[in-house]
């Protein structure tokens, strides 16, 4: 009888957290659609390096909508990209006809300027949210 009861209260402990999380969940699914639909009709400054390491540098600095590094690296080269998609997400290949080069080591890479200098970018393109600000650059270099 009492291993009765203690199951019983176990049971309706566990379906209250269950239903105080799942709640929990549903209205910070809620917040974070309402926050993503507000940000698509702001207005943000971004500014583009792209480097080729040979001497060659092209600036973007365009008002756009908040995206991706690599919707607007797509966006403002007109789609002259390729990249390959894996599960962690897409990896640059070739950027405006440059392709990377993996026998000589060859490769883009993404950094963001901050605290005064360019650092290496933490998640794929793909992942990565730009602000009002940001200031970015993709360089063809060679990984050691």
């Amino acid at each position: 009888m009492e291993k009765v009861k203690l199951l019983s209260i176990l049971v309706i402990v566990f379906l209250i957290t269950t239903v105080i999380f799942g709640s929990l969940s549903l209205y910070y699914f809620y917040q974070y659609e309402n926050l993503k639909q507000s940000l698509k009709t702001k207005q943000i400054y971004v500014s583009l390096l792209i480097d080729f390491n040979n001497g060659t540098k092209i600036w973007y600095n365009k008002t756009t909508s908040p995206m991706t590094l690599f919707e607007y690296t797509y966006q403002v080269t007109n789609g002259k990209m390729e990249w390959k998609e894996y599960p962690y997400g897409k990896f640059i290949t070739s950027i405006l006809g440059v392709r990377q080069n993996e026998n000589a080591g060859y490769y883009w890479m993404w950094y963001y300027y901050g605290f005064g200098k360019w650092n290496a970018g933490p998640v794929g393109a793909d992942q990565y949210y730009l602000i009002n600000g940001t200031i970015v650059k993709w360089s063809y270099e060679k990984i050691s």
